[in-house]
């Protein structure tokens, strides 16, 4: 139950690149790029984070233990790899400047702080800029990568979600199928009795006892850290059915898994659609870069100047009860996904648990900005800007070819993971 298909490449005709990413998180620095900048008062401290190899949700942690406040509490514009050198903002509400600033905790830095008015909120950020060191590479190689920036920055990078997107095997597409289909037992097989690479032989007790169903005992074996799995196995010992210890499940980890299963539909779709993403059909539902609005395309011919000009872009689903669909051959397609999947923009109406997904169209290629790449150190280094959503791994996955996240296959109930609900 992996993610194992190619998805395919703009620049399919270049052949791979070798070398080695992320071997320090130096060699992989994210910068975030605010949509706005603190206006210098208010209630709320905005303050620039910078965390080497910790992800956000960990830093946010460890922040909050340190500051004695709910994980709530916080906010942040993006989430942001364990694997990596990054500053991001975080805000936090009724906290004196200067104690944050007084904080020292590993591989975490607070390099500014600044008042304003409201929480900081996901989304609020125009994009980030990434600067990416490929070891191990020869400098011969350097003319190809140069020719894939500027194939990218003419056609648009594949707006694929990266891998981190779907947990360890694609776990996350699983859980979120399970969600929107209500298969709250498949939830909890896959969620705590199935073994994760990486278990310690404790947490590896505890699923085995799940599996026999001695769901208190399974609860006394499970590390403090795995709250989610602890939460649920605790709703089963009370007497609570599978829905029950569903629910028990934070909700942003259940939103989590949801956004995971949308996003592997979504690459499926961009994988049917390549090479050529900025080509409309008749029927498509186009989306404007400038504001984010889409609209259903009547005569492909008409929009097309402007997509080559890359105002406007082919757009696919991110899928839920209110989506925007087109007509005809994108229609079709998109459908015949959706029906593979087992899955229709319907059921996100009826999802339980304070699940509700209205649906979005997200566009199948975005700009790359000011591409440039080097000879640096014995290094080729990278640099460039995506907006929002937009996953650097995906640009790097053009140069290295190493073979995307594959589409997972379903799970049976053979596999002990229990039946999703078509």
């Amino acid at each position: 139950m992996r993610l194992e298909t190619p998805l395919g490449y703009v620049t399919a005709e270049e052949p791979p690149v070798r070398g080695e990413i992320k071997a320090e998180p130096e060699d992989f620095l994210v910068e975030e790029v605010p949509l706005y900048v603190p206006t210098g008062v208010g209630t709320h401290i905005f303050f620039l984070l910078e965390k080497r190899g910790i992800a956000t949700f960990e830093a946010i942690r460890r922040l909050a233990r340190a500051l004695e406040r709910p994980e709530e509490d916080f906010g942040y514009a993006g989430l942001k790899d364990a694997r990596a050198l990054t500053r991001q903002v975080v805000s936090l509400e009724h906290v004196p400047p200067e104690r944050l600033l007084e904080l020292r905790l590993p591989n975490l830095w607070i390099r500014w702080v600044e008042r304003h008015p409201h929480k900081l909120r996901v989304g609020h950020l125009k994009g980030n800029r990434f600067t990416i060191r490929i070891r191990h590479a020869s400098e011969r190689d350097l003319p190809r990568v140069r020719r894939i920036l500027e194939r990218l920055d003419r056609v648009g990078l594949p707006n694929f979600y990266g891998p981190q997107r779907f947990g360890i095997g694609g776990s996350g597409v699983f859980l979120g199928r399970a969600l929107v289909g209500r298969d709250w037992k498949g939830f909890l097989d896959i969620l705590v009795g199935r073994d994760e690479p990486g278990d310690p032989p404790i947490l590896r007790t505890a699923r085995a006892k799940y599996r026999d169903g001695d769901y208190a005992g399974a609860a006394e074996c499970v590390p403090r850290r795995n709250g989610d799995v602890l939460r649920a196995l605790r709703a089963l010992a009370a007497g609570g059915d599978a829905a029950a210890a569903t629910g028990a499940v934070a909700r942003r980890m259940r939103q989590l898994f949801v956004s995971s299963f949308q996003s592997h539909v979504f690459n499926r779709v961009v994988s049917a659609r390549l090479p050529d993403l900025g080509r409309l059909w008749d029927g498509d539902v186009a989306y404007l870069h400038a504001n984010g609005a889409s609209f259903v395309v009547g005569e492909a011919s008409v929009e097309q100047p402007r997509a080559d000009a890359f105002e406007l872009s082919p757009s696919g689903p991110i899928v839920g009860w209110r989506l925007l669909q087109g007509s005809g051959r994108a229609r079709a397609l998109e459908d015949g996904i959706f029906e593979e999947e087992g899955v229709s923009p319907e059921q996100f109406r009826e999802i339980r648990l304070g699940l509700n997904q209205r649906g979005i169209r997200r566009p199948l290629r975005v700009p790359v900005r000011e591409p440039h790449a080097e000879w640096w150190e014995g290094c080729i280094v990278l640099t460039f800007f995506l907006p929002k959503g937009c996953y650097a791994t995906t640009l790097l996955e053009e140069i290295l070819k190493t073979g995307h996240a594959r589409p997972p296959a379903r799970p049976t109930s053979s596999q002990g993971l229990g039946a999703p609900r078509s």
